[in-house]
């Protein structure tokens, strides 16, 4: 379950704090989740670097 930008407003009322707050910690969670779920495939992408024009 994710939380909506709605539901966050909801619980920033609630809790007194920010909604910024609950949806940084929603997406915090989700690029977990995306990072231990796409494991292995990700470490097969190859990290471009870019050269220095030194």
């Amino acid at each position: 379950m994710s939380i909506t930008p709605e539901m966050a407003t909801r619980l920033a009322r609630f809790c007194g704090n920010g909604p910024g707050l609950w949806l940084r910690m929603q997406q915090a969670c989700g690029l977990w989740r995306a990072e231990r779920e796409l494991g292995a495939e990700l470490d097969g992408i190859p990290v471009h670097r870019t050269s220095s024009a030194a």
